[in-house]
């Protein structure tokens, strides 16, 4: 496997975790019973590791693009 696979294969589990993410942050602010069984402290928890789990998807697919942006190809 080349560079050039290894960017494309790395952009679905990303994009996944990033859609995942997403997902998980508009429910618990639309859907507020998601936290009916938690408490306060669990609930600040899950809504930091789910925010730093998309935040490290966002910037992981960034790197990726400017990989793909610097890529020169012999013509």
């Amino acid at each position: 496997m080349d560079y050039e696979d290894y960017l494309a294969e790395i952009y679905r589990p990303l994009k996944a975790i990033e859609v995942l993410s997403d997902i998980i942050y508009i429910k618990s602010n639309e859907d507020w019973n998601i936290f009916s069984q938690m408490t306060r402290e669990n609930g600040e928890e899950f809504l930091a590791l789910n925010f730093a789990i998309n935040i490290c998807a966002k910037h992981l697919l960034n790197k990726r693009l400017k990989e793909i942006n610097n890529i020169k190809y012999d013509l």
